[in-house]
């Protein structure tokens, strides 16, 4: 029996650990989206935000819902007199700054106790735009708005970065394979020639020669091993998954490019992408509703205020039963006015809105320009990707006719089988290339369909 050669030895390590993804669960692409968009964790932070958002303009519109309350105390007032006060009312502020209420109110004190069934309805006058609630809810409609467009340009962007660890991860997966073969392949040829080195056919130096090539190819291979692992780790946490579960993916792929984007105009495209892309569109909706904002809360020329009406009964007695028999009318007529005549803090909140629109703007143009610097370097990319593959497809078909050339001389017996593995290896080597020029060609593609806008048409469909 054959001794294996020292350096060999440690390859059938590396084989039992690269084998082990073999007996795992495989995934297709469709089923690596799927659990993306369930589990990867900065994902799901986004859809808690937009959450978070409906909840906190829920929360900024329940100060015009009705409200109930009810209040009891116990007190001393001047003199010490001990006593009580309890009210329960119904209060509802109105958009339109009117304000309505009804509620018993009763006080005891001493020997005295005081019931009022109350009623009042107040209208105001030059209504202050700037109204604090209303300014929290014209802002918790912008942050919701943003938050669901944050969700599909997160959808988008997932998908797309998912897409491209699968199909790195593909590479990595074949190119493993390939490094695995080589080294069999050099391992073999190792064992031949240890045996015409015993048979004097094959001097010390050859001898070396072929132990650099299995150390090599064993480098490769710990090489091309670490960079399938990473791949892994990253696309494991990038579907949310634990990092120690099993995992592969299907590496049977066809790789389609669709690149009919690379015949539209440069400028065609960006006028598309002011439509289509989710970023724009957002930051567009933010701005209209600033200026919608802006517009809605000019400042007038008089300061707000109230007139506030009232309509209560009133009864008094030694004991509280006596109280509950309402047997006086009162009327009344209030007035309130915002004595800032200067209108410093309204100011204040007018010049607020004003930098916000003018930061929305910016950040607008801003984008703007950077989305067509992403399509021209989207397009040249993919000019450039498409050129490598057709010249990775050229190369490609030299080395198979090279191979079938190599089959034949095999068959006439002027080639030994040693010979035959190399190029076969060769052949394998061209593939790879071939198969990664494709991908980085379809990645290019998929890259200039984010950037145009035109991405999320496609994975939908």
């Amino acid at each position: 029996m054959l001794a294996l050669p020292a350096l060999a030895v440690p390859l059938l390590s590396i084989f039992a650990a690269t084998i082990a993804h073999a007996e795992t669960e495989i995934l297709d692409l469709n089923s690596a989206i799927d659990i993306a968009l369930r589990e990867n964790h900065q994902y799901l932070n986004v859809i808690s935000d937009a959450e978070i958002a409906e909840l906190d303009y829920e929360a900024a519109r329940s100060v015009f819902r009705t409200r109930f309350g009810s209040r009891m105390s116990s007190d001393a007032r001047l003199g010490a007199e001990l006593g009580s006060t309890y009210s329960v009312y119904l209060a509802k502020d109105n958009e339109s700054g009117s304000r309505y209420s009804a509620g018993y109110y009763n006080s005891t004190f001493g020997d005295r106790s005081l019931s009022e069934l109350r009623f009042s309805y107040t209208l105001p006058f030059f209504k202050n735009a700037l109204d604090s609630r209303h300014l929290a809810i014209d802002q918790a409609e912008i942050d919701m708005t943003r938050s669901q467009r944050l969700i599909e340009i997160g959808t988008e962007e997932l998908i797309n970065a998912v897409t491209s660890s699968y199909y790195r991860l593909v590479l990595a997966s074949r190119q493993e394979e390939l490094a695995r073969n080589r080294a069999l392949m050099t391992e073999t040829l190792l064992s031949a020639q240890h045996i015409r080195f015993e048979n004097g056919e094959l001097s010390e130096l050859e001898l070396a020669e072929s132990d650099l090539a299995i150390a090599d190819a064993e480098h490769r291979l710990e090489q091309a091993n670490f960079e399938f692992q990473k791949r892994m780790h990253e696309f494991r946490l990038m579907l949310g998954m634990d990092a120690s579960r099993p995992l592969n993916v299907n590496t049977d792929i066809a790789v389609a490019v669709d690149d009919s984007l690379m015949h539209a105009p440069v400028e065609e495209l960006e006028q598309q992408a002011m439509s289509l892309r989710t970023e724009l569109i957002a930051k567009r909706e933010e701005l209209l509703m600033a200026r919608k904002v802006i517009s809605a809360n000019t400042r007038g020329t008089l300061p707000p205020m109230e007139i506030s009406l009232q309509y209560a009964l009133v009864a008094e007695g030694d004991q509280f039963s006596d109280s509950l028999e309402f047997d006086d009318q009162r009327f009344g007529v209030g007035l309130r006015m915002n004595t800032d005549f200067g209108q410093s803090e309204q100011k204040l909140k007018e010049r607020k809105l004003q930098l916000r629109f003018a930061k929305a703007q910016r950040e607008f143009d801003y984008l703007r320009e950077q989305v067509s610097v992403q399509i021209r370097t989207a397009r040249n990319a993919c000019a450039q990707a498409k050129s490598r593959a057709s010249y990775a497809a050229k190369t490609l078909d030299v080395a198979q006719r090279k191979h079938e050339h190599a089959d034949i001389l095999r068959a006439r017996g002027r080639l030994t089988e040693l010979e035959f593995l190399e190029s076969d290896q060769q052949l394998a080597d061209a593939e790879q290339k071939h198969l990664a020029a494709r991908i980085d060609y379809l990645l290019a593609a998929q890259e200039l369909a984010f950037a145009s806008g035109h991405y999320g048409f496609q994975w939908r469909d």
